[in-house]
């Protein structure tokens, strides 16, 4: 079963190359720790990382990292700067599965197409390589900003390492895999066995909590016949029949003068899982590596098949709970949005069905959509309001125990205050739901509740760029205001109930006199308002695109 990701399954699509909602912001820089790989191939080059710290080729250490001329990465195996794999092939085929370049018109689609190749090899040859090496491999990636771990190698007798296959072998490495703080991804190998006691590979043996161990799946949703298995592997992804890049020399196992070839083994299914925490770090890149960890193990559909695996499935991308949990209640009266603004026509046109629409000032532009239908509207100094002594007019309504506003965001730049919607005017101070300027533009409710003389702040994530992001707030019956950034709860603070202030609902602008008046400087779309505290497992529904 297909775990690659949704923009993946367009490149069909002939007019995906012009959807810019679709496309990448930003690239997850992912170690990979292999054989090294060809740099100059058709489908790799283009995602290769470049050390922003380093001239190439002056011979100089320019970032003082200790490594002279690593532009994008380093041979650990003959101890330069050059981490093309020069005889061997693995490297290149692992690379092809988590990041060859889409939409290219050559060759195949990686399954994360946003990611940069942090190149270090420590492979030679022969495929072995020693302990010092993956220590030092992963001691780089730590050290120069790599955000997730590719590691696919698996210690054997050939390697000539006394101890290979004992308990408590290898404690320098386990503490590497700590140190580095970052989510380490590992084959199971394919020797068919199981992997608990009295059975010992590494690293998938080592301790560190950091470490994910994937392995094989086939085409008929069970273990492959060499997959090895037991409660020491977390989970089971496609190994078998994998198409991906090769090079032209190297061991015939992973090469082919057409520069394509069909591999098995978990070696394969591993980049299918970093593709995941690819896709993961890509949304929210402040993610801590437990945390990352947790939600990748989530992507999983649980099967029968699986059940010698710690979570007892196989890697979907489609499948966000392990277990899955239960379906929730059927709908309430009044549970959904009592205003949904899809802006996909430039007017404030409710889709709610409450009746609650909007007034347009200055009405905006339509540009492509955040989420992937429709269309959105692009801001600057015009807004949408609404006052009319109905719902909305008042909301949150004065006391209001439970309330939440969600929208799609984009901004152009933080240079000012960036009104998502707001109740505020005349000088009577209300609430403010935004993007603040202050450390580098930060998520933030701001409200001034009934009796309060000055306003609470709930500070969430720095958005750290011009991405498309899924932001939403929320009030609880119990006070409790949350606030989360691409389906991720980011902070929560409690907070007195809101005042009426008597004044408008604006989304795209707040207003507190003439001079303090901002407006949204970007695209919002989807803006939804809820009269109830929606919970964490709602917000991420409405948060994928």
């Amino acid at each position: 079963m297909s775990i690659i990701l949704a923009c993946i399954l367009c490149l069909g699509d002939p007019i995906l190359v012009d959807q810019w909602q679709l496309q990448p912001r930003r690239s997850v820089v992912v170690a990979l720790i292999d054989s090294g790989m060809d740099l100059t191939h058709e489908d790799l080059a283009g995602n290769l990382w470049v050390n922003p710290g380093e001239i190439p080729g002056n011979g100089i250490d320019d970032d003082g990292n200790g490594y002279v001329d690593d532009v994008h990465g380093w041979d650990f195996a003959d101890a330069d700067a050059d981490p093309t794999d020069p005889c061997y092939g693995h490297g290149t085929t692992t690379a092809g599965v988590l990041g060859a370049v889409s939409n290219n018109e050559v060759g195949i689609a990686g399954a994360a197409d946003h990611v940069q190749f942090m190149v270090l090899r420590v492979l030679g040859c022969n495929g072995t390589g020693t302990e010092q090496r993956l220590i030092d491999a992963i001691e780089y990636a730590a050290n120069n900003n790599a955000q997730v771990i590719q590691a696919v190698v698996f210690v054997s007798e050939a390697w000539g390492i006394a101890g290979w296959d004992q308990p408590g072998s290898f404690p320098d490495l386990n503490d590497a895999i700590d140190n580095s703080g970052l989510l380490f991804v590992c084959p199971s190998g394919n020797e068919g066995i199981s992997l608990d006691p009295p059975n010992y590979r590494y690293p998938p043996s080592c301790v560190s909590p950091n470490k994910i161990v994937v392995t094989a799946s086939n085409q008929a949703d069970t273990l492959a016949s060499t997959a090895s298995y037991g409660q020491l592997v977390d989970l089971a992804a496609p190994g078998t029949d994998i198409w991906t890049t090769a090079q032209l020399a190297g061991h015939p196992l992973w090469t082919d003068p057409t520069g394509y070839k069909s591999v098995d083994g978990s070696s394969f299914s591993v980049p299918q899982v970093v593709a995941v925490a690819a896709r993961l770090l890509w949304m929210n890149p402040s993610l801590t590596t437990p945390v990352l960890k947790s939600r990748v193990l989530e992507h999983v559909e649980i099967k029968p098949e699986f059940a010698d695996t710690s979570t007892g499935g196989r890697l979907s991308a489609f499948f966000t709970s392990v277990p899955p949990p239960p379906p929730p209640p059927p709908p309430v009266p009044g549970s959904g949005p009592v205003l949904h603004l899809t802006l996909d026509d430039g007017t404030g046109a409710d889709e709610s069905g409450t009746g609650n629409t909007m007034t347009c000032s200055s009405c905006p532009s339509l540009v492509p959509g955040l989420t992937s239908v429709g269309n959105a509207t692009d801001f600057s100094n015009d807004w949408f309001q609404r006052q009319d002594g109905s719902l909305l007019g008042d909301f949150p309504s004065a006391g209001a125990t439970e309330f939440t506003i969600a929208a799609w965001i984009q901004i152009d730049a933080v240079v000012d205050r960036q009104p998502i919607a707001s109740k505020q005017g005349a000088g009577e101070r209300g609430w403010m739901f935004l993007v603040s300027p202050f450390n580098g533009g930060r998520l933030r409710f701001e409200s001034w509740p009934i009796g309060a003389t000055s306003a609470s702040l709930v500070d969430g994530v720095t958005i750290v760029d011009s991405g498309v992001h899924h932001v939403a707030v929320t009030r609880t019956a119990d006070g409790t205001v949350t606030l989360y950034l691409d389906g991720v709860e980011e902070a929560s603070l409690s907070v007195g109930p809101p005042r009426d202030n008597g004044q408008p609902l604006d989304v795209g602008r707040y207003s507190w006199n003439s001079y303090y008046t901002r407006y949204f400087d970007g695209v919002l779309d989807d803006v939804r308002f809820y009269d109830r505290g929606i919970d964490a497992l709602e917000i991420e529904a409405i948060a994928l695109p």
